[in-house]
């Protein structure tokens, strides 16, 4: 009768997945030997895991934010390997707002996890103005009147300037002189800045003097 059956391999692993063959030896009590080559097929259906994390998209200075897989899933494993994947990771000034990012998770026998990460694309980053000074006369009534496209030259931002404003638009004869003015930049995120430069208040009306008419004057004895 046979005495033992040997097979040349028993441990299979991921590296294994697929056809494999395998030399089987069969052995009597008499010592005679069989050998014979059988296919072992290796198959993987095990679906991978995948957390994600919970980013805020934050633009740069250029109105981009770069998303990676490492700042999207916060952990992703198998049983043998996985690679995670994104439908978007390259956001823009476009993209403001609640977004949805699909991350897939797949290995190498195909099996997938498909998750959904929700989050934001947001812009922190003030916008900023070039600035002159500005000088101005006051008019026959005593009052001058500015506005912020005075003082402004140019205006930046990563995405979009939504406005200028000035602290203070009108100047009467108490402002004679030099007055620190505030201008104030926003952009289409709400983001502002505050800036400083100077205005010159000057009055150049002349006096204007009325005389009441031809008059006498009697000259006493003195």
């Amino acid at each position: 009768g046979v005495v033992s059956t040997v097979l040349n391999q028993t441990m299979f692993g991921c590296s294994h997945v697929g056809v494999n063959f395998v030399l089987v030896t069969v052995s009597d009590a008499s010592g005679n030997t069989f050998e014979s080559v059988v296919t072992v097929s290796v198959s993987d259906s095990i679906t991978p895991s995948v957390t994600l994390a919970n980013p805020t998209l934050a633009l740069n200075s250029s109105g981009l934010y770069v998303l990676s897989v490492a700042n999207a899933v916060s952990s992703a494993t198998d049983n043998c390997e996985v690679e995670v994947t994104l439908s978007q990771s390259v956001f823009s000034c476009t993209d403001l707002g609640a977004v949805s990012v699909v991350v897939f998770g797949t290995d190498p026998s195909g099996n997938q996890r498909v998750r959904t990460l929700m989050t934001s694309v947001v812009d922190v980053i003030p916008p900023t103005s070039s600035l002159t000074q500005h000088s101005v006369a006051l008019n026959g009534s005593g009052m001058a009147v500015v506005a912020s496209s005075d003082f402004v030259m140019s205006s930046s931002d990563n995405c979009a300037v939504s406005g200028t404003s000035v602290n203070q638009t009108l100047f009467g004869c108490s402002h004679v002189g030099v007055n620190s003015v505030t201008v104030t930049t926003t952009d289409s995120s709400g983001n502002s800045f505050d800036q400083y430069t100077s205005l010159v208040v000057s009055d150049d009306e002349l006096p204007v003097v009325t005389t009441v008419g031809m008059f006498g004057v009697n000259l006493d004895a003195n």
